[in-house]
């Protein structure tokens, strides 16, 4: 069942890189929609007092531009260390980030309300797990392998959190974002698995040192 899933997922991913090379304009560099995107986490939090849903527009447009710079960078070949460095250190601010807001400005996220903290705790456990295993096997964070689920896992937790921000706006954001965060904590849980398993093969490879 995850095989197939993951197969499909590929094959969409395949298209959208197609579509992005296309109609990206060469002098476009995945760094600069990186930095980019470090600089626009300030305008959730600034905008979010004056429209949630300006906050939620920011978040996910930052969000969308995450996929776009990884497909630039691989399509072109552009990857570099430093890039995937600032790529992952973005994507976990954004969450991060956004999830401190909501906890801040918000009832929801907090350790009252179970069905959206367990998720949240789920999650948190998995980064904290996958990262003490990864520096035991010593895998440098640039040399690890993005999996489809650890993907799927970071777009359904972005876009819970795009759609929690209009919960004060609309109610039914609150059960969509539910929702995909409870989708995003099953994915988390299974592709941490997966992490820690490469992990472990990488050391083998390596020869145990």
């Amino acid at each position: 069942m995850v095989n197939s899933i993951e197969k499909w997922i590929k094959s969409i991913d395949q298209w959208l890189t197609l579509v992005i090379l296309t109609v990206t304009p060469l002098w476009v560099k995945p760094n600069y929609i990186t930095l980019a995107r470090i600089a626009g986490i300030y305008f959730v939090w600034y905008s979010y007092d004056f429209s949630p849903l300006a906050a939620a527009i920011i978040c996910a447009v930052i969000a969308i531009t995450d996929y776009i710079d990884g497909r630039l960078a691989r399509g072109r070949n552009l990857v570099t260390r430093v890039g995937k460095v600032l790529d992952i250190t973005c994507d976990q601010a954004l969450l991060w980030s956004t999830v401190a807001l909501l906890w801040r400005k918000t009832d929801i996220l907090n350790p009252y309300d179970l069905w959206l903290f367990c998720p949240l705790a789920i999650m948190f456990a998995r980064i904290v797990a996958v990262t003490i295993v990864r520096l035991y096997y010593k895998v440098k964070a640039a040399d690890v392998k993005v999996l489809i689920l650890g993907r799927c896992t970071t777009a359904a937790f972005m876009a819970s959190l795009c759609i929690l921000l209009t919960s004060t706006v609309w109610a039914s954001s609150y059960l969509v974002g539910a929702g995909l965060l409870s989708l995003a904590a099953v994915c988390s849980f299974i592709s941490g698995g997966q992490y820690i398993n490469q992990f472990a093969r990488w050391h083998d490879q390596k020869g145990g040192g």
